[in-house]
């Protein structure tokens, strides 16, 4: 996923994972301070590249990697704004569960889930 111009200078790699506390964190308050002072300025491009660090990540990620591109930063907003939510259960089945009603919301049916 992509955020800001090819032609930018500087290009940041974030690896996160989106089951991470702390790149929720970062998503939801310093990305939008960088998308403001320097993404929308055209100086700074943004790559995030999944680094899922369990299997709840990767099955979010597969999903992520199956949304229209032009959704896809959407698609991370709402993970990372969401996450407490959709990652809080007793196991994998669980909370795929509850991240299948969060995706839901992006357009991507039960089929498309499964």
């Amino acid at each position: 996923v992509v955020l800001g111009s090819d032609k930018a200078i500087v290009k940041i790699k974030v690896f996160s994972s989106l089951t991470c506390p702390h790149c929720a964190n970062f998503h939801n308050k310093i990305v939008p301070e960088i998308k403001k002072e320097y993404i929308d300025t055209g100086k700074v491009q943004l790559i995030f590249i999944d680094f899922p660090l369990d299997q709840v990540a990767f099955n979010a990620s597969k999903i992520l990697h199956c949304v229209d591109k032009k959704k896809q930063i959407t698609f991370l907003d709402i993970i990372y704004e969401t996450q407490a939510k959709w990652t809080n259960g007793s196991d994998v089945n669980e909370i795929n569960k509850n991240l299948k009603k969060i995706v839901k919301n992006l357009g991507i049916s039960s089929a498309q889930f499964d």
